[in-house]
């Protein structure tokens, strides 16, 4: 019976070491994840943010707070932050 006891304490290892090896790669994959996120660009603005911008600017034009030049220009600008491509 002797024999039997080294082989459970080989399983026992086996299995501790595979355990060990599953959570190295959760926290690799985990700190990859992080990294990915890290490394959108902080200066793009946010897109819903514009968004709200492009609306704010069509009511104050559609309300005749600014002139047309001044929508034409801020309106580019917008586009251009949003990586659109207008044709004028």
């Amino acid at each position: 019976m002797a024999k039997s006891r080294p082989s459970i304490q080989k399983r026992l290892r086996e299995k501790n070491r595979m355990e060990k090896n599953a959570m190295k790669r959760e926290r690799r994959a985990q700190r990859a994840e992080e990294r990915e996120e890290a490394e959108t660009d902080p200066d793009q603005p946010d897109t819903d943010a514009l968004y709200e911008q492009f609306a704010s600017l069509n009511q104050a034009f559609a309300e005749k707070m600014i002139d047309q030049e001044t929508f034409e220009k801020r309106r580019a600008e917008i586009y251009e932050q949003l990586g659109i491509e207008v044709d004028d």
